[in-house]
């Protein structure tokens, strides 16, 4: 896999070691279920299998709830020409938000140029209102926030 697809694949959130994980995860607690419930502890199988499902269904609010005191984003970012990037740093620092770390990817073969970078928001900004406020800036094709 090229470098420029790998961090494509980043930025849309397919990372292969997270759902890897999750598998492996999800295996480990069926198993554990099963055993619990074929050894006749049925109670404990019961009251773990209810723990599970409100882990799973509730993730994603426990997940936000810690994150959203984040104040450092990681965006995958798309533009045309490589001159883009001084000003969409400018532009930037002048909605509010600090360029801490930026790498760069050229792709020969499809000529497209990408950052991952990593924003300081100390103003609090959605996420929303940053990807869209970025998403306006002429020149800019494409941006998404990395988890």
């Amino acid at each position: 896999m090229e470098w420029a697809e790998y961090m494509q694949d980043l930025a849309e959130g397919l990372n292969p070691f997270s759902v890897t994980l999750r598998i492996a995860l999800s295996v480990l607690c069926g198993g554990v279920l099963g055993l619990a419930i074929g050894i006749g502890f049925y109670v404990g199988g019961v009251l773990a299998a209810a723990v599970v499902y409100v882990v799973i269904s509730k993730f994603k609010t426990i997940s936000d709830h810690f994150t959203h005191n984040d104040m450092i984003l990681r965006l995958y970012v798309e533009f045309d020409e490589m001159s883009d990037l001084q000003p969409l740093c400018a532009t930037m620092e002048s909605f509010g938000l600090q360029v801490l770390d930026t790498t760069l990817n050229h792709s020969k073969r499809s000529g497209d140029y990408n950052a991952i970078m990593a924003i300081k928001n100390p103003e609090d900004k959605t996420q929303e209102e940053v990807t869209g406020y970025l998403k306006k800036i002429q020149g800019v094709r494409k941006v998404k926030m990395i988890y």
